[in-house]
């Protein structure tokens, strides 16, 4: 699986990166707020990667950034940062707890005025067999 995740990132931001560990699996649902809006449904692999040198370039998504810890909260405390995204890397990034699985609920719009709402975010215990 860390070949497969290190060619992603080097397709993705032109980076040469080193597959760290597996922090969480998230099931992500998306609820529509209006009858405009769409539903959707993400699974998310949250990895941790270390990629200590070279400039990631952006793509089509948009632009690619690091942020540091302090970065982060300022960016959540002026609704700068999606709900969920900012819950993810606040639970995932704490490296003494073990593989997570995660269920997510947002209800989100399409208008880009409007902040989405994480309206559920549960850690479900996994019990892997050896």
């Amino acid at each position: 699986m860390d070949a497969v995740i290190t060619r992603e990132v080097k397709e993705e931001t032109g980076l040469d990166a080193e597959f760290v560990a597996l922090r969480g699996v998230i099931d992500e649902r998306i609820a529509p707020l209006g009858p405009d809006d769409e539903s959707c449904h993400f699974l998310l692999f949250v990895c941790e990667l270390s990629a200590p040198a070279g400039k990631a370039r952006e793509q089509s998504e948009g632009p690619v950034a690091r942020f540091s810890p302090e970065q982060l909260e300022e960016l959540r405390a002026n609704q700068r940062v999606v709900p969920t995204d900012y819950a993810i890397l606040e639970h995932c990034s704490q490296t003494a707890l073990p593989l997570q699985y995660i269920e997510a609920t947002v209800i989100a719009s399409k208008d880009a005025n409007t902040v989405d709402r994480l309206v559920r975010f549960e850690t479900i215990e996994v019990k892997l067999q050896q």
